[in-house]
């Protein structure tokens, strides 16, 4: 069904959820700060 829907217009690409990565960012981006903070206070020792 995505390859007949690619093929026929390609713009926008069915395979690729446009949404996935804000997702994807929004629920990583709290550990990835966490991580840092924590580097942080560890090279200021």
């Amino acid at each position: 069904m995505k390859l007949a829907r690619f093929r026929a217009a390609p713009n926008p690409n069915p395979f690729i959820d446009p949404g996935s990565c804000r997702a994807y960012a929004d629920k990583f981006e709290p550990l990835l700060e966490a991580r840092l903070a924590k580097e942080r206070r560890e090279a200021a020792k």
